[in-house]
C-alpha cells in the first residue's frame, strides 16, 4: 500500500531553524512541507514560505491555512502565485474558515457560502478574468492579476463539518479532512465528500483527501496521548458528533456541548486515541494501515510532540518506508 505524506509546521520559530527542518522534511521523503497561518500571533506565513521555497526542490508547499478575513483572498492568492513562481511551480493554495485567530482579530469564522466563492472566485482570478464580488469579505471591483500564474493552483480547503466536506468534494482540488482517524469518522467524511462529488465540475481532477492528524509517538502511550489531547478536543467540541460515532455516549456528549472542564474530561485517553495518530509507533503504523485499507493515499502530520524535530526524525525512516 502506496501513501503520499505532508507535514505541518507552526511558524514559531527562527528563520534559521525553519531552513534546517525543510531540508530536513525533504531529504526523509516527505512530499509535501505546509506551514501554519496565525496571523499577528507567529511569524509572517508567506516569509517563510518563501524561504522553503529558495531551500527546497522538490516539496509541494503551502499554507495550513489560510484565511479569508486576516488578508483579502485575492491579495492571499497573489502572494501564492508568487511562492509558484519562485518555487517553480510548486505552490498549493490552502484556505480555511479560520479558528481562534478570527475571533481575536474581531472577524467570525467564514460560512459555506464564502468558501464556496472564494474558490470560485479564485480559479477565475487565476484564468486571467477581471472579477466583480460584492460578497464580504470578498468584495472586488475590476480586480484582476497581473501576475498570472503558468498553471492553476490547486485549492485545498481545511474541513470538519459535513456541509464544507460536501463543499470541497464539490469543488476543492484537495481537502484537510480534520476528523481524527478511527474508521467511523474517515468513513463519514469519505461519504459526505462523495455526495459533493456527485456535483463535482468535470475539468477537476479526482479530490485528494488528505487527513489530518495531530501526531505523537512514544514509548509511554499516556504521553504520546497527553501531546495531542488539544488537537482532538478541536474536533469533538466542535463536532460531537464524531464522538458519538466512536462510541461516547450521551453523557459524554452533552459534556461536550457544555464546555470548559466538562468536555475536557471527556478527552480520555480511548477518545484522545481516535482523534489523533498517536501511541507508540506500533500504534501509529496500524492506524496508517487502517487508513489504507478504507482507500486513503494522502496523510498529512501535524507534530504534536514537545520535540517536533525529534518525531520527524523517527516519522522519517520509521514510517514512511513501509508506505511509499
Amino acid at each position: 500500500m502506496k501513501m503520499t505524506f505532508g507535514v505541518v509546521l507552526y511558524c514559531n520559530q527562527p528563520p534559521d531553524v525553519l531552513v534546517e527542518r525543510v531540508r530536513l522534511v525533504e531529504d526523509l521523503g516527505f512530499r509535501y512541507f505546509w506551514l501554519s497561518d496565525l496571523a499577528h500571533q507567529e511569524r509572517d506565513t508567506f516569509a517563510y514560505l518563501a524561504l522553503a521555497a529558495v531551500n527546497s526542490t522538490r516539496l509541494g508547499l503551502g499554507p495550513c491555512i489560510l484565511h479569508p478575513y486576516t488578508r483579502h483572498f485575492a491579495v492571499a492568492l497573489n502572494g501564492m502565485v508568487t511562492i509558484d513562481e519562485i518555487s517553480h511551480g510548486r505552490a498549493v493554495f490552502g484556505v480555511g474558515i479560520g479558528g481562534g485567530i478570527v475571533g481575536e482579530l474581531g472577524f467570525k469564522p467564514a460560512t459555506v457560502a464564502v468558501m464556496r466563492e472564494l474558490m470560485l472566485l479564485s480559479r477565475r482570478l487565476m484564468k486571467g478574468e477581471k472579477v466583480d464580488s460584492e460578497m464580504a469579505p470578498l468584495q472586488m471591483k475590476g480586480a484582476y492579476l497581473r501576475l498570472r500564474p503558468k498553471k492553476m493552483l490547486p485549492i485545498y480547503v481545511a474541513a470538519t463539518g459535513p456541509k464544507m466536506l460536501e463543499l470541497t468534494g464539490e469543488l476543492a482540488d484537495g481537502v484537510f479532512v480534520h476528523v481524527g482517524v478511527a474508521g467511523p469518522t474517515l468513513q463519514f467524511a469519505l461519504n459526505a465528500c462523495q455526495a459533493g462529488a456527485a456535483r463535482r465540475l468535470p475539468e477537476l481532477p479526482p479530490l485528494d483527501f488528505t487527513p489530518f492528524v495531530y501526531t505523537s509517538m512514544a514509548k509511554d502511550r499516556s504521553e504520546a496521548f497527553a501531546d495531542c489531547r488539544r488537537g482532538a478536543g478541536v474536533v469533538v467540541k466542535r463536532f460531537p458528533q464524531y464522538a458519538e460515532l466512536v462510541g461516547c455516549g450521551p453523557e459524554e456528549l452533552a459534556a461536550l456541548r457544555r464546555g470548559g472542564s466538562d468536555a475536557e474530561a471527556v478527552l480520555t485517553d480511548r477518545v484522545v486515541d481516535q482523534f489523533s495518530l498517536s501511541g507508540r509507533l506500533e500504534d501509529c503504523l496500524r492506524k496508517i494501515q487502517q487508513m489504507g485499507e478504507l482507500g486513503i493515499t494522502h496523510l498529512t502530520v501535524i507534530p504534536a510532540a514537545k520535540d517536533p524535530r525529534s518525531l520527524i526524525e523517527t516519522f522519517g525512516p520509521e514510517v514512511l518506508p513501509r508506505f511509499t
